[in-house]
């Protein structure tokens, strides 16, 4: 009996040791799980910071595929900036909760939609200046698109002051 009791209580020992460790493991996860999520918010913030205040027009867009075929149909929007939403002159919840952008994207430009699936496609980015009316002015706009996951970003910026050619 003694031997058994012995042995019973270096079982319950070890089993001690065992939670404390994976207690301090516990603790440890936690910890680097809180550093995680602090230098993610930092992040977020900083980039809502620079989005923000960008002279630029700035969006995402995520591609939307066809389920049987995997082409590019359409994009949506994940993220605007407040000029790029004043470019199109709607609100930035109006434009990221609509989807079916290839309509507004041939109207920019003939072709226009075309274009932003070879840059999602093939990797290479599009560089092209287009006219587009604001506040019953046709202004010229640089815009560059690059890819971006199954999408791509793109940044739109007036050309008023930086050059004297007609777009």
């Amino acid at each position: 009996m003694k031997k058994q009791s012995n042995e019973e209580f270096i079982a319950r020992i070890q089993t001690h040791l065992t939670l404390q460790k994976q207690k301090h493991e516990l603790r440890r996860e936690i910890e680097q799980h809180q550093q995680t999520a602090e230098i993610l918010y930092q992040s977020r913030a900083l980039l809502a910071s620079v989005l923000n205040s960008s002279r630029d027009g700035i969006a995402a867009m995520q591609s939307t595929r066809n389920m049987v075929t995997g082409e590019i149909e359409d994009f949506r929007y994940l993220l605007v900036n407040p000029v790029f939403a004043k470019l199109l002159g709607k609100k930035r919840q109006e434009i990221t909760s609509n989807s079916g952008q290839k309509k507004l994207l041939n109207r920019l430009t003939p072709g226009f939609f075309e274009k932003l699936v070879q840059v999602v496609e093939t990797g290479e980015p599009l560089q092209q200046e287009f006219f587009w009316e604001t506040d019953m002015k046709k202004k010229c706009y640089d815009l560059i698109a690059v890819k971006l996951g199954d999408g791509f970003s793109i940044n739109v910026s007036s050309t008023v002051g930086k050059r004297q050619k007609a777009c």
